[in-house]
């Protein structure tokens, strides 16, 4: 009995300590450029940082000889210079990728890991909602059946989010 009243407790005062924080959900329009449909949800952890995760899907089939399946799970760091959702920052993310392209008689499948250095702007255009152009720079990770083929320098991440501030 006093382990589920700790319990529920610890999980109140989690749910205490969340209602101070402030959220923000997004998406980006350069993966709704290759129809992959995306979101992101923010989190302010204090008066400079944010920690968020992202997803998107694009699982197209167009005919028998265009293909393009993917899934990406990208976690973030953000540093603000002046507060959570406004101005200029600096962060870091990585991402993973499962994907499946073919391309006429070519067929590419398999993960990618990728890591980078990420600086952005969030420009207000209202009280709840922002855009966020950004870019990431870092390297890449393509594993095929299970081995490492390749790894090179490459824009990690790009894009324009809308952004919804929720407070």
């Amino acid at each position: 009995m006093p382990r589920r009243v700790l319990l529920i407790l610890f999980l109140l005062l989690c749910v205490l300590e969340v209602k101070a924080q402030r959220i923000a959900v997004s998406t980006n329009v350069v993966d709704w450029a290759i129809l992959a449909p995306n979101a992101e949800i923010e989190v302010s952890v204090d008066q400079h940082n944010t920690v968020a995760l992202g997803a998107s899907v694009a699982p197209w089939n167009v005919n028998s000889k265009y293909s393009l399946s993917k899934l990406t799970i990208s976690p973030e760091y953000k540093y603000w210079f002046t507060s959570p959702y406004f101005g200029h920052f600096l962060g870091a993310g990585v991402e993973y990728a499962a994907y499946d392209l073919y391309w006429n008689s070519s067929k590419y499948s398999g993960n990618a890991f990728s890591a980078g250095i990420m600086y952005g702007y969030s420009i207000i255009i209202s009280q709840k909602w922002n855009i966020v152009p950004h870019i990431a720079l870092g390297g890449i990770c393509d594993i095929r059946s299970g081995v490492p083929i390749a790894f090179y320098p490459a824009v990690t991440k790009l894009g324009i989010n809308f952004q919804m501030v929720l407070r």
